[in-house]
């Protein structure tokens, strides 16, 4: 499987400063690595990714691969992570 680089993603993002000052956990793809969301004090941004919203709560999709990450187990992995 051919993975794009996920600087690719920063670049469309047009952000006005290095990514490495956003504040919280980065949240990469588990398929091509691109940065889904950015987690922060049990919120998510989404940065290269689409919210859809489902039956069973939301989930992110990489804009670059397509992969389905839930939204619920970012923030329980995020939970687990401070208390652990």
């Amino acid at each position: 499987m051919e993975s794009r680089e996920p600087i690719d993603c920063w670049q469309e993002l047009g952000l006005p400063f290095p990514p490495e000052r956003l504040r919280g956990r980065l949240v990469p793809c588990p398929q091509c690595g691109a940065p889904l969301a950015l987690m922060r004090r049990r919120r998510f941004y989404a940065l290269c990714a689409t919210v859809e919203e489902t039956s069973q709560g939301a989930v992110l999709i990489c804009r670059q691969c397509g992969a389905r990450q839930p939204v619920r187990e970012l923030l329980l992995s995020g939970r687990r992570a401070r208390t652990g």
